[in-house]
């Protein structure tokens, strides 16, 4: 394959092979193509991120942080959300217009001078998208958060970094817009006419022929030189080979967490074993025999009437002094009339009449009934329950706190070789 590009050698018309530094001039004359392109979202090989299903993922970035502002306590009441994105490069063939294909030399084949082909043209645009992205001409992305030199904003935007403080960090896609400084002036010669003429490629159908395929080539495969990749570690570990270059990095920050004294108003049923004296009153009806000497004054009246004859007869002696003798009884003196006779016909003095009086004296015996007695000592017994109430203050604990800490760096490389 040819793929080695002539020049014009002095003044007298002779031509000679350019060399690869030689071809910087080219690599310039791209380099202002693609500073200058307009890159809309449709465009293919520019960068967005977007849902666009034609684009191709170069990498995801993720924007974490709490869904809590600084001081949220306690660590049961902090929660973390996250944002996914997608980095995107319009995938797809630009459209080639007005090419202009330069001539080589050919050694093998159809020895001499011919016009490259499409597939010799695309190992030629291989080394100068080569050459532009490793020395970070115009034309490259970059991401930051402000302009960097010699960059201009292309996509606003393109992610943020937020925090439960309110921080929000903004970061945008920037295109190299500064030309270096143009090297020496070489240009590939093509075809003029179909005499066999030729003559040398002016600047316009340079960057117009090698800036539209530079484009292609750099979005026709994943892993090719001048591929944009977004990741935490060199594309190498995910599978990419060649080199890569840095061009700007995206850092997610979250804030921190620490365990911070705060009062708070805590309420919350608990279950608690409890063993406890208690001093407590106890009443009960008790069947009891009980013994016990007790003295006792008792006033009772009784009334008694008892009647009862007695008979006496031939008695010559006196009777007793509490006997009357006789056959008639005076209500009045309370005695009895004797009655003459020989004989006597007796009767017993009959009392008819209350009788009042007081005893006293001791009683031993047993008790049996209900006895009544309020018992008053230690109660010790275990208490397995449920507690509700309302704690107020000073808890440690999970706090929100207002420092912030780096989870992720992510950079945005390009592949130069």
């Amino acid at each position: 394959m040819a793929t080695t590009l002539i020049k014009l050698n002095g003044t007298g018309g002779d031509i000679k092979e350019m060399t690869t530094a030689e071809e910087a001039y080219i690599a310039y004359q791209v380099s202002t193509y693609l500073a200058s392109a307009s890159w809309v979202n449709t465009d293919v090989g520019t960068i967005i991120n977007s849902t666009d299903t034609n684009q191709q993922p170069i990498g995801v970035f993720t924007n974490t942080f709490f869904n809590q502002g600084v001081g949220t306590h306690p660590g049961t009441s902090i929660s973390s959300g996250s944002t996914a994105y997608t980095l995107k490069q319009q995938a797809g063939t630009r459209a080639e217009t007005g090419l202009t294909y330069p001539i080589s030399w050919s050694s093998t084949g159809n020895v001499g001078i011919n016009q490259m082909t499409s597939a010799e043209l695309d190992s030629v645009c291989d080394r100068i998208l080569a050459y532009i992205m490793t020395n970070q001409w115009a034309g490259i992305m970059a991401i930051a958060t402000t302009t960097p030199t010699n960059y201009t904003l292309f996509r606003s935007s393109v992610f943020s970094d937020t925090r439960a403080d309110g921080t929000n960090t903004v970061y945008n896609l920037y295109k190299k817009t500064t030309l270096p400084t143009a090297p020496t002036t070489v240009r590939p010669v093509r075809l003029n006419g179909t005499a066999g003429d030729m003559r040398e490629m002016t600047d316009s159908e340079i960057q117009l022929t090698f800036g539209q395929r530079v484009i292609n080539r750099m979005v026709s495969t994943n892993d090719r030189t001048g591929r944009y990749f977004l990741g935490t570690s060199i594309p190498t570990s995910n599978g990419y080979t060649g080199t890569w270059v840095s061009l700007g990095t995206y850092t997610d920050t979250k804030l921190t967490t620490a365990e911070t004294d705060y009062s708070a108003n805590y309420s919350a049923d608990y279950q608690i074993n409890r063993t406890a004296n208690t001093v407590k009153y106890f009443a009960s009806n008790v069947t009891k025999n009980r013994a016990t000497d007790y003295q006792r004054n008792r006033t009772a009246n009784f009334q008694r009437s008892r009647a009862e004859p007695m008979y006496f007869g031939g008695y010559t002696h006196l009777p007793r002094p509490d006997i009357w003798y006789g056959t008639t009884y005076s209500p009045y003196s309370g005695r009895w009339t004797p009655a003459s006779g020989t004989g006597y016909y007796a009767a017993i003095n009959y009392f008819l009449g209350d009788y009042i009086a007081d005893y006293i004296g001791n009683f031993v015996g047993d008790y049996l009934g209900d006895y009544v007695h309020d018992y008053a000592g230690d109660y010790v017994t275990d208490y397995l329950g449920n507690y509700v109430g309302d704690y107020v203050g000073n808890y440690v604990g999970t706090t929100v706190s207002a420092t912030s800490t780096t989870v992720s760096t992510y950079t945005l490389y390009v592949r130069t070789a």
